[in-house]
């Protein structure tokens, strides 16, 4: 009988583990949320300010699992009259490329009251770093690629259809218009302005991914702070600009 349950107990841990890669393994791309105040690097889909953190382990996991993100939802909290924002990262977990990716978002809202105030979307455009900054060989984060312009989703034409004002740029990972050699991941930025009149309490809303018929969403959930931001200015500054 204990040899039995010993049997048994050891192929359990040895099936488990395989379960889980084999599950992983067809999974060709996954979707989580990263917090506004970090980067990361679209092609080894590490933190690129990692080497400021001094836990090793929170920078290796904040793609999966971070303070914002539980690994299945987004909580954030603001006040009336901001601005909060999050990204969205998409990751390429297969050889082929990802064509004809569409992203979308749900306006927040709480019982039967719904935003007017939409979620605004942008891709975020990469740059190349080839020449590490002079001057400050300690602050440097060294050469690689670094998000950095913020195009708008809605001027963006993905389908060859007449708009004016649009940009004909069909959405793929590795993306085709940045250029970026072995891209495996590609980042989106999403704002939220809260509303003035909005009520205290928690908000929902949805952003989903869809690829290929196949759609991968993440629940957002804002807590609204009971106080307004004042829209004014009791900071006076002396900007200087020299180049």
């Amino acid at each position: 009988m204990r040899r039995s349950i010993i049997i048994a107990v050891v192929f359990f841990i040895f099936l488990a583990p395989a379960t889980t890669f084999s599950q992983a393994k067809k999974e060709a791309w996954t979707i989580a949320a990263i917090p506004s105040s970090i980067r990361i690097d679209p092609v080894t889909n590490k933190v690129i300010e990692d080497r400021f953190l001094s836990n090793k382990t929170v920078a290796s996991s904040v793609a999966s699992r971070n303070w914002i993100y539980d690994g299945t939802k987004v909580k954030l909290s603001a006040a009336k009259g901001e601005y909060v924002s999050f990204q969205v990262l998409l990751t390429n977990r297969s050889a082929t490329p990802l064509k004809g990716i569409a992203i979308d978002m749900s306006s927040f809202k709480k019982d039967d009251s719904v935003w007017d105030i939409e979620p605004e979307l942008f891709l975020e455009w990469s740059v190349e770093v080839k020449t590490p900054s002079t001057g400050y060989p300690k602050a440097t984060l060294g050469n690689g690629w670094y998000p950095d312009a913020l195009i708008p989703m809605q001027y963006i034409q993905q389908k060859p259809v007449t708009q004016s004002n649009g940009w004909v740029y069909p959405l793929q990972l590795p993306d085709f218009n940045n250029r970026i050699d072995k891209q495996i991941s590609q980042i989106f930025w999403v704002d939220q302005y809260i509303p003035l009149d909005a009520s205290p309490g928690t908000y929902t809303a949805e952003v989903e991914v869809t690829i290929d018929n196949i759609v991968k969403k993440i629940p957002v959930e804002i807590n609204i702070w009971n106080f307004t931001v004042p829209n004014e200015n009791n900071l006076k500054a002396s900007l200087q600009h020299e180049g």
